[in-house]
């Protein structure tokens, strides 16, 4: 089970692209919500990524210190939406607050055309 942990913010004149500038690390994204920004959400230093390249699957887990990013990779074979979705189904949210916003757990990132 996996705690979330967020920072709730109300935020005014600023732009959420000036935020995500000051966080952003090597794997940060941005759902921006436009132009009514009602609610952006900022995602920064991934626990854990799939990536799946010329018929080969890395399953990366991340650990964080104050000194190092220590990366666990395995290779794993078959589809990779299959191992996605095996992924997503093993994770479980405890909900800790009830005045959360829409988006408060899932899987962000992106999947190319060639894919």
């Amino acid at each position: 089970m996996f705690y979330l942990a967020y920072r709730k913010q109300k935020i005014k004149n600023e732009n959420p692209l000036k935020i995500f500038e000051d966080v952003r690390g090597e794997y940060a994204a941005l759902l921006h919500s436009g132009k009514m920004e009602r609610y952006s959400f900022i995602g920064y230093e991934p626990f854990m990524m799939l990536e799946a390249k010329n018929q080969m699957n890395q399953l990366s887990f991340f650990e964080y210190t104050a000194e190092e990013i220590i990366r666990d990779v395995r290779i794993l074979d078959g589809d990779p939406l299959v191992i996605l979705q095996s992924l997503i189904d093993q994770l479980k949210l405890k909900k800790t607050e009830k005045d959360l916003p829409p988006f408060v757990w899932g899987a962000m990132g992106y999947m190319s055309y060639e894919f």
